[in-house]
């Protein structure tokens, strides 16, 4: 069934759609994992686009259960801040709000904000629109859904590391702490 513009989502017609089965997501799940994750990364970004809205933050890779993150043009950078604006973030418990718009005016707008990589891959993109997130003015793509609002990060830490940081998760098996982070200066 093809929705009408102003048909908006609901949590009832999600329940009519799944035949009345709701399923809880939890850390432990891969899609519940994926959905904390993706909902951090944003939250990450955005506190950055705030603090620092010159700089430029890049995701290198995963370490064991950690995300380090490589921040540059930010002069006065410094992770005891960046701390304070994402747990201020979270305190907040504000809304993610999803909106669908064209593939082209998302292009256009990570061009727009200098996002020239995520606007090259978009070009490849074969659908013609995209869900963005929003936090206040803050607009982003990741591809897979987050959590709800900022309040469900509740387990997480940021350490130092060589031009950037370390994000710390929760543990996989007990997501009520933080897993242990080992450094591997290797990578």
């Amino acid at each position: 069934k093809r929705r009408s513009k102003n048909d908006k989502p609901t949590l009832r017609k999600a329940i009519e759609a799944s035949n009345g089965k709701v399923t809880l997501l939890r850390y432990s799940d891969p899609l519940g994992m994926d959905a904390y994750k993706r909902t951090a990364q944003f939250i990450i970004f955005a506190a950055i686009r705030k603090l620092w809205p010159n700089s430029e933050a890049q995701m290198n890779c995963t370490v064991g259960s950690g995300l380090y993150i490589k921040v540059s043009n930010a002069p006065d950078f410094n992770v005891k801040k960046l701390k304070s604006q994402i747990a201020k973030m979270v305190k907040k418990n504000v809304s993610l709000k999803r909106k669908t718009i064209s593939t082209q005016d998302a292009i256009e707008l990570f061009r727009s904000r200098g996002q020239l990589d995520k606007a090259r891959l978009l070009e490849y993109r074969t659908s013609k629109t995209l869900s963005l997130y929003h936090y206040g003015d803050f607009a982003d793509y990741f591809y897979g859904e987050m959590a709800p609002s900022t309040g469900f990060l509740r387990v997480w830490d940021i350490i130092p590391a060589p031009s950037g940081f370390m994000f710390i998760f929760p543990d996989a098996l007990n997501p009520d702490n933080l897993a242990t982070y080992k450094e591997s200066p290797n990578f």
